[in-house]
């Protein structure tokens, strides 16, 4: 599938997190697209941890923040196609603890890996930037989801409170 791009016009206005965006060199920008796509393979050799699941996850809704804020939705239906099969992934592990990729959303996941890296390709560093945070703050809420904070975690004294003894 081609990826199209909306016309300029309708680009959504972002906060920047980071006042200045330096371009990153070349084999850094390939070290980026390579993480994920290792730990894609990681998956089909069965040699894979909850870190490659997190990987792909992370990789993919970049792609999708992306093709929302810049593409065509046709764009936009490939990279939720990608991102619920990888989600599907997380509910398996949720209900069985058993972290597998089945074949049927390998496909799926190996393509949005790919339009992601298209995107990233074709798109300014800043927007790839704001992709990067809208992102993390996805992942961080999805992260609480698999591991609630437990009633423990909130009776631990802060530092420097007075908590009674």
């Amino acid at each position: 599938m081609q990826l199209i791009k909306k016309p300029a016009i309708n680009k959504p206005k972002y906060k920047s997190y980071t006042p200045i965006t330096i371009a990153i060199p070349k084999a850094q920008q390939e070290l980026i697209k390579a993480i994920p796509h290792r730990s894609f393979q990681a998956f089909q050799d069965k040699t894979h941890t909850p870190t490659d699941w997190y990987n792909l996850c992370f990789r993919i809704r970049i792609g999708y923040d992306l093709a929302v804020a810049y593409y065509t939705q046709e764009a936009v239906d490939a990279l939720k196609q990608a991102l619920d099969a990888i989600l599907a992934i997380k509910t398996t592990y949720v209900a069985t603890k058993l972290l597998e990729m089945p074949e049927e959303l390998s496909e799926g996941i190996k393509d949005g890996l790919d339009y992601t890296d298209q995107m990233c390709d074709e798109n300014t560093r800043r927007a790839q930037l704001d992709a990067f945070h809208e992102s993390d703050r996805y992942m961080k809420k999805l992260i609480q989801e698999i591991n609630p904070p437990t009633h423990q975690d909130h009776h631990h004294a802060k530092p420097g409170s007075r908590a009674r003894a």
